[in-house]
C-alpha cells in the first residue's frame, strides 16, 4: 500500500480536534481594538445608569439622536467626550443599543410614519 506523504504533511494532524462549526458566525472577524473601545462605553454606561439599562427600551429615536450627536461632535474635531471615551465609540454603542432593542422588540418605534407611507 502506497502512502501519500505530501497529503499527510499538508493536512491537519490526525490527533487534531474536530469542531463542526461550518456556517456559524465567526465572532473573531470583529475588529478587536474597536470592540474593546465600545465595551468601555458600555462599562461607563453601566456605572452611570445601571448594567443593561438599555435593555429596558426607550424611544428608538433617542438612540439615533445620541448617535448623531456623537458623530457631529467628532465631525467638528472633538474626539473624546466627558466620559474620556471616543465619540465614534459612543456612536457605535448607541447603534448597538438601538439594534438590540429592535431585536428584542423593546422600546418604541417612534420614527416618522410618513416615510413608511410613501414606499
Amino acid at each position: 500500500m502506497s502512502v501519500d506523504r505530501k497529503r499527510i504533511f499538508e493536512s491537519e494532524p490526525i490527533t487534531a480536534a474536530i469542531k463542526n462549526d461550518e456556517g456559524k458566525i465567526c465572532i473573531s472577524d470583529i475588529p478587536q481594538h474597536s470592540l474593546m473601545s465600545v465595551a468601555k462605553v458600555f462599562n461607563y454606561g453601566a456605572k452611570k445608569y445601571a448594567k443593561f439599562n438599555y435593555s429596558k427600551g426607550m424611544e428608538w429615536l433617542r438612540y439615533y439622536d445620541a448617535c448623531q450627536r456623537h458623530l457631529n461632535a467628532w465631525m467638528i474635531g472633538e474626539d473624546i467626550d466627558e466620559s474620556q471615551c471616543h465619540h465614534i465609540d459612543h456612536a457605535i454603542a448607541s447603534l448597538m443599543m438601538l439594534r438590540e432593542n429592535i431585536h428584542l422588540n423593546k422600546g418604541e418605534d417612534n420614527r416618522n410614519k410618513i416615510y413608511k407611507e410613501i414606499k
